[in-house]
């Protein structure tokens, strides 16, 4: 049983899902409205994060400082098992997981932790949680598509943080494609439309 609240948004297709996950300070009501734009075959199931964070939440705590945002690497793999519950062990037909800056780091640990989980990934405006990707000497190998793009003005998590994480995911998947966007921290409507074309090939 889910321990987590939960939106859904119904698809056309009983073989096809994709979990989405919010960024830091929002909620699922964020993701829930990025569903609605999103392949209709779909089933969208847009998670609430377990932790608060100011109004909203969060997947794992985070500070800030002069240098910007930080977080203790302590708890992250129990913040990242409590997502996983989240997912079926075994699942039939398409399931895919994505999320937005916090959400794209939460997915990316699904990814690299929990491979059998998901058949790809799409990460938006996240960054490199070292954690959840441990220095590996060459490349894993998994073909599992993932989708990664970021803001080329992003002041949150910086377009070198974006590059250092496409890197990271490029080390463990031989099929990831990457778009910067002329934006901030946000996501934009070319985003959108690219991503609807990724989702086309499952």
């Amino acid at each position: 049983m889910s321990a987590l609240f939960r939106r859904i948004r119904p698809g056309t297709s009983p073989d096809h899902t994709f979990y989405l996950l919010h960024g830091l300070g929002s909620n699922e009501l964020d993701m829930f409205g990025l569903a609605q734009e999103l392949d209709p075959r779909f089933t969208v199931v847009c998670l609430r994060a377990p932790g608060r964070h100011g109004p909203g939440y969060s997947w794992f705590p985070v500070t800030w400082d002069e240098n910007g945002l930080r977080h203790e690497e302590e708890g992250l793999t129990e913040w990242l098992e409590v997502l996983a519950e989240e997912f079926p062990t075994e699942h039939v037909g398409t399931l895919l997981v994505g999320g937005f800056s916090q959400g794209a780091m939460m997915s990316s640990g699904i990814l690299r932790n929990y491979p059998p989980f998901v058949d790809g990934a799409a990460l938006f405006s996240g960054r490199l949680l070292t954690t959840y990707f441990p220095a590996i000497e060459s490349p894993i190998g998994s073909s599992q598509p993932v989708f990664i793009a970021h803001g080329e003005y992003d002041d949150v998590l910086t377009l070198a943080q974006g590059i250092e994480f496409r890197d990271a995911v490029m080390h463990v998947s031989s099929d990831v494609t990457w778009k910067v966007y002329p934006m901030a921290h946000s996501v934009s409507g070319q985003e959108i439309v690219d991503l609807n074309l990724w989702l086309s090939r499952f």
